[in-house]
């Protein structure tokens, strides 16, 4: 859906146009987005997205930046071998398609894991802004790659160490650390490609995580117990 002066309600506060609520974490949260990038806002598109559902493929025309403004998106890679791999896990404020603005190829499938809600924002709107306002534009940059940067460390911290040490790492990432916040359950299958186990044996880890009272599943959701061992446990 085409947003221009509707406002934006899946961020507080409430009231403000799709593109200023989006990038208000971008601009240090202040919430104040510079004037020339307010103007392109008729450019924007909103996305509400269900679960399961894929937004491109690997090797696709990369024409568009999406920042995630709720929800859990995962991005696959094929290795050598042809197996899928997940390779990171994103969520609200994350961004996807940085690669939009060198090669313009898809490097992932990103597909969403429980219904998400994500902004639009084509490619030529950003180069438009770089033209505009070069200052703006490299600032974007600056925050869209530390971003980057945040989300690729996923792939070390959850390649490393043994299997038990990678789910607790994973599950830790997933709850907010000590917060230990409910999330989303994820698939066995998801579990095993993130952390580079069979289905089967996720499945394993998982029941002994709940038996040992780590873990307890509610319905869609999970939630972390006994943090303080899970995180003894994610430094093995």
């Amino acid at each position: 859906m085409e947003n221009e002066t509707a406002p934006c309600l899946h961020r507080k506060p409430v009231g403000l146009p799709c593109i200023q609520c989006c990038l208000s974490d971008v601009f240090e949260r202040t919430g104040q987005v510079p004037a020339k990038l307010l103007q392109l806002v008729d450019h924007i598109h909103e996305r509400t997205l269900p679960k399961g559902e894929q937004l491109y493929r690997e090797g696709d025309h990369a024409h568009a930046l999406l920042i995630i403004n709720h929800g859990l998106i995962k991005l696959t890679q094929t290795l050598a071998n042809g197996q899928q791999r997940i390779v990171r896990l994103l969520h609200g404020g994350d961004i996807i398609g940085l690669e939009s603005l060198v090669n313009h190829q898809a490097r992932h499938t990103a597909t969403t894991i429980v219904a998400s809600h994500v902004c639009e924002l084509p490619t030529a709107l950003i180069l438009q802004l770089e033209s505009m306002d070069p200052q703006v534009y490299e600032r974007l940059m600056v925050q869209w790659q530390r971003s980057l940067d945040e989300a690729d460390s996923f792939i070390t911290e959850l390649s490393t160490g043994t299997a038990e040490a990678r789910l607790a790492r994973l599950l830790m990432k997933l709850s907010g650390g000590v917060n230990a916040a409910p999330f989303p359950s994820l698939t066995r299958e998801d579990i095993g490609s993130i952390i580079g186990v069979s289905t089967e044996t996720a499945s394993r880890m998982m029941a002994r995580f709940k038996r040992e009272g780590f873990l307890q599943e509610r319905g869609d959701e999970l939630s972390c117990r006994e943090v303080a061992a899970l995180m003894r446990l994610a430094q093995n």
